[in-house]
């Protein structure tokens, strides 16, 4: 999967700010960083990655541009770490991609 842009409506952002204390450039450096995306349901996903810390991150994805839904501070260490041993047991199906390379950003 290719993430060409990113788009967060002002009242989005402004929500994700004041109930989880995350930035959008938080959220767009996250997504651009080497993480982990899963497929919840239909067009929409959700990233769990590491800029500066860890964020959880849920979009919907339309002609190459995530839309963003919410984000929020990611699981604690242990958590993490349990979550990432379950996914390895789900098998690769369910894992969509881990995004490595850099891609224009708007919002």
């Amino acid at each position: 999967m290719k993430i060409s842009g990113i788009f967060i409506e002002d009242k989005i952002k402004e929500k994700i700010l004041n109930k989880h204390n995350v930035e959008a450039d938080e959220i767009k450096q996250t997504i651009f960083s080497n993480t982990l995306v899963l497929k919840t349901k239909e067009n929409r996903y959700m990233v769990i990655g590491h800029h500066q810390r860890y964020l959880t991150i849920i979009f919907e994805m339309y002609h190459g541009t995530a839309f963003i839904i919410t984000a929020y501070l990611d699981l604690n260490e242990a958590q993490k770490y349990d979550l990432f041993l379950i996914l390895g047991k789900m098998g690769k199906d369910k894992v969509i991609s881990l995004i490595t390379e850099k891609n224009h950003i708007y919002a």
